[in-house]
């Protein structure tokens, strides 16, 4: 919970926050209620820097984890 009150703070002082949206996806992607909006968050970090390579990564785990359809580990 803190670090997602704590992500949150992050992207309204810099919306194009790219390691914050990156590390909301994190967090979120632990529950699979909320992995629809780390997809979310890491499309806007894609849409922001399309080279960063540490959102390409992070969004083919979150397709394994729904694949899968398991908890993050």
């Amino acid at each position: 919970a803190d670090a997602l009150r704590e992500y949150k703070e992050a992207l309204k002082r810099d919306p194009k926050f790219v390691s914050a949206l990156i590390g909301l996806a994190t967090v979120l992607a632990l529950d699979p209620k909320t992995r629809g909006e780390a997809r979310a968050a890491l499309k806007s970090a894609k849409a922001i820097d399309p080279t960063d390579p540490r959102v390409d990564a992070n969004l083919q785990e979150l397709d394994e984890l729904e694949k899968a359809g398991k908890p993050a580990p």
